[in-house]
């Protein structure tokens, strides 16, 4: 334990150059110091790290400091310095959301920590929901928030996003953001999008990206495929329009098949009940 003191003392102020240190030996030298260190000897550590917030950062958006702080995470996850890792990461949200390596260890911080430890995290996503959405990283770090997100700040977040879902379901990785909102299957914010996109579904889906949110509505709620479907059928040429077209055939196809299935099934329902 003395040993283990000692070393810890010295590398204090230096820990966080370990993290990103590219020789070897100083990436086994930090893991096996995360390892070895528990209690207060693990708080001495995390404290270093989390006092040097800039460091903390920049350490996320590389390749080895990221895996050195998801290796660090997993000490902290049943202390309070889970809370100062989100706060101090929340501090350069959209630079670390919207970053491949920095969005990765928010979601680590998502997958292993308790809600109030993230509640800083889901915060700024609501703010910075519209910048997040239609980037091309940042749209999977908001999908992973819609993933785990909770209670007033989830209808929060689902709400705000579905009014923007017309102008969402266009963009190349808006659409996403969109699918993902739709499986979340909340009916009042799934009627909001049907609402919103009923005008827009032709267009949509000659679109690879509309195509599949067209797709994500016919398959999450009933009222979404009498939608679509209708307004497939309210001109003859638009059925043979769609079918021809790169995107537009996959909608088609789906629903043929999502109606050939729910009739199926109430024909089956039908027979058993008069059986």
């Amino acid at each position: 334990m003395k040993q283990k003191a000692a070393v810890v003392s010295i590398l204090r102020g230096s820990i966080i150059a370990l993290m990103i240190d590219e020789r070897a030996h100083m990436q086994h030298l930090f893991h096996t110091l995360v390892e070895s260190c528990e209690g207060p000897l693990l708080n001495v550590v995390a404290v270093d790290v989390l006092s040097d917030q800039e460091g903390v950062v920049n350490a996320a958006v590389s390749l080895l400091g990221a895996n050195s702080i998801m290796k660090l995470m997993a000490k902290l996850r049943k202390t309070h310095h889970a809370f100062n890792l989100t706060k101090v990461l929340s501090n350069k949200f959209l630079h670390v959301m919207t970053h491949s390596f920095g969005s990765m260890v928010v979601e680590r911080c998502l997958m292993l920590f308790g809600y109030e430890a993230n509640k800083i995290i889901y915060e700024k996503a609501i703010i910075h929901y519209k910048q997040l959405a239609t980037h091309k990283t940042g749209c999977r770090a908001l999908n992973h928030c819609i993933k785990y997100i909770e209670g007033e700040q989830r209808l929060k977040l689902l709400n705000l996003l579905a009014d923007i879902s017309d102008c969402l379901s266009f963009d190349p990785y808006g659409n996403y953001v969109v699918q993902r909102v739709l499986e979340q299957t909340n009916e009042q914010v799934n009627k909001k999008i049907l609402c919103l996109l009923e005008k827009h579904f032709l267009e949509l889906a000659h679109l690879k990206g509309g195509s599949h949110v067209v797709e994500k509505c016919m398959k999450t709620s009933d009222d979404g495929l009498l939608s679509v479907v209708k307004a497939i059928l309210e001109r003859p040429e638009t059925a043979f329009a769609l079918a021809r077209d790169d995107f537009g055939n996959y909608v088609i196809q789906n629903a043929l098949r999502i109606t050939r299935v729910k009739t199926l099934f109430l024909f089956q329902v039908k027979n058993t009940i008069f059986i």
